[in-house]
């Protein structure tokens, strides 16, 4: 689904929080090889089966957050930006039943 935040002069650059949605959301790999780039979503697909499993990833200015819909509090999936530049990428994953 396409939200107003989604949209951008076509000169624009990306954000970093369109670009982590889109990866989420693309299934793809830079690779292009159909073997690769599976890791992200298999992690994140794996979530649904833990009662309190997450997913946080930083990158960039970007936070992107899922939890198992499951979960009594919050949003499932949200991706929005940090107000501040994380230096790399860090994802906090856990699957606890």
């Amino acid at each position: 689904m396409i939200q107003d935040r989604d949209w951008r002069p076509i000169n624009a650059k990306p954000t970093d929080s369109q670009i982590l949605r889109a990866t989420i959301q693309q299934r793809r790999t830079v690779s292009g090889l159909g073997e690769r780039g599976k890791g992200l979503n298999n992690m994140i697909a794996l979530i649904d089966l833990f009662p309190s499993g997450f997913i946080n990833i930083f990158s960039g200015d970007a936070v992107y957050a899922y939890r198992n819909p499951a979960a009594k509090n919050g949003e499932k999936e949200y991706c929005v930006p940090l107000g501040f530049q994380f230096p790399g990428t860090l994802i906090i994953w856990q699957l606890k039943a």
